[in-house]
């Protein structure tokens, strides 16, 4: 893709998601939902936390789907498209699906900054800013194809993330917190397992796997090659983090459920871990990318 391309198709993106996120606000409020759901809903949060959803669902699929098809792609098409940029067709739908998520990086960025911190702290902002620059400077160069693929299977645990929101908000009556309980728990696992396997063992593997291939990178300087490795680096020792907590909170949600009585404070402890992350990452194009 040349850089007109890759910016308008990004510009597109980011108006596309902006109206996903008007139509569900907009939607939340007419009359038939506003009756149905409890008055304690935070509908102004809730379009967010939809617009990630379906960010998340489309581009894990897309991710698994590339990163299947570039398996056995020789290195410089895996890390830098070199000769082959516009004879390969599996370079385009990379870099077209990086613009993608791309343009939802600049969107959540912008909500996330303007609602500061209710969607996210200071670590999703510059995570944020750190897998842009990644993303900016990895189109720009036409390289790391495949790590954005196994970095964009990460979106798989934003999807469990997500949805373990819209369990504790939506579900919030004393008479649902039974059935509230039995999904958290249900979610809880998902989200444990696919983050520990997409953020940390994958994305470690990766890592490992595109260290041993730095010399295929052809960017013109050497330090962009480097600099876009560092901060992969960077967001990976975030993800060990994130996932830290995750087990730790996951695990105090537990013992609290324990009794019958204290079952009833669960929500509590579980909505932290939308605390700890609400949309993950976007990566080098190769947003990543969630």
């Amino acid at each position: 893709m040349s850089s007109w391309d890759t910016a308008g198709l990004t510009v597109l993106m980011c108006v596309a998601w902006q109206a996903l996120f008007l139509g569900f606000h907009i939607l939340l409020h007419s009359k038939q939902l506003k009756d149905a759901l409890s008055p304690s809903f935070p509908a102004h949060l809730a379009p967010s936390y939809f617009v990630s959803l379906v960010h998340a669902t489309v581009v894990s699929v897309r991710g698994l789907q590339m990163f299947v098809a570039l398996l056995d792609a020789p290195p410089d098409v895996m890390f830098s498209a070199g000769l082959t940029l516009y004879s390969d067709p599996r370079i385009s739908t990379v870099e077209r699906t990086a613009c993608v998520f791309m343009a939802y990086l600049v969107y959540d960025l912008i909500h996330v900054s303007v609602s500061y911190p209710k969607l996210g702290g200071m670590d999703m902002i510059l995570h944020h800013l750190a897998f842009l620059m990644a993303a900016l400077l990895s189109l720009h160069y036409h390289m790391l194809h495949f790590p954005f693929c196994w970095l964009v299977l990460a979106e798989m645990s934003t999807v469990f993330l997500n949805l373990r929101w819209f369990a504790i908000k939506a579900l919030s009556e004393p008479h649902q917190r039974d059935f509230q309980q039995r999904v958290l728990s249900f979610l809880n696992v998902l989200l444990a397992v696919t983050f520990g396997l997409t953020r940390v063992i994958v994305y470690g593997v990766g890592l490992a796997h595109l260290a041993l291939h730095l010399d295929y990178i052809q960017a013109p300087p050497r330090f962009v090659a480097i600099g876009v490795f560092v901060l992969l680096v960077a967001g990976y020792c975030l993800n060990i983090l994130w996932f830290r907590k995750i087990i730790m909170i996951w695990n105090k949600t537990r013992r609290v459920g324990n009794s019958k009585t204290e079952a009833r404070e669960a929500p509590k402890p579980s909505a932290q871990l939308n605390g700890v992350i609400r949309t993950h990452d976007f990566t080098p194009a190769s947003k990543k990318a969630s």
